[in-house]
């Protein structure tokens, strides 16, 4: 088999530096994180060995309380799917997303893929490597404020592939959301 490195999307490289500092979820300190989340469901929010788990039946959102005021800043979510019976990842079977407050939201629903919405817009974000459901477990989703033009960039990376950036956007502020 031969390796074929798309050309369009070269090697890259992500720094990320908060220079105001930046808050963790700790998710290993009993029931006592349910004082930093708020959901309509937090009884079927739970946690086990630093692992946020949703064990409700219905679509639901959890916020992370500390950022509901928060602008200029990105957050990355680990996602551990589970196993089939040949332990082989099983990808979901409905809508998952994540958003930093109301205006910047990614979505990844089964039939059609990652979809991002950005100050009311929504687009469709296709995977720039063919034969991909374009699915994975490691997302960066990220808003920076340039303090000398005042410009807004947005990010977004799966897997620490590049899918979607805007360098020109409107001041995202507000909590990160889970959405399942």
């Amino acid at each position: 088999n031969t390796l074929e490195f798309p050309e369009a999307y070269p090697n890259a490289s992500t720094e990320r530096l908060p220079s105001p500092g930046g808050a963790i979820a700790n998710l290993i300190q009993g029931d006592d994180w349910k004082n930093e989340w708020s959901s309509t469901e937090i009884d079927n929010w739970e946690t086990s060995d630093n692992t946020l788990t949703y064990t409700g039946s219905s679509a639901n959102t959890i916020s992370y309380q500390p950022t509901n005021d928060t602008e200029d800043y990105g957050a990355k979510v680990s996602l551990i799917q589970p196993l089939d019976e040949e332990g082989v990842p099983i990808a979901p079977t409905e809508a998952i997303g994540m958003a930093l407050g109301e205006d910047l939201s990614v979505v990844w629903n089964p039939s059609t893929g990652w979809s991002l919405t950005l100050s009311g817009t929504t687009e469709t974000i296709e995977s720039p490597i063919a034969n991909t459901s374009g699915f994975g477990v490691e997302w960066l989703l990220m808003s920076s404020n340039d303090p000398v033009s005042g410009n807004t960039s947005v990010f977004f990376m799966v897997d620490g592939l590049l899918l979607y950036s805007n360098l020109n956007a409107s001041s995202i502020k507000g909590a990160l959301s889970l959405q399942l």
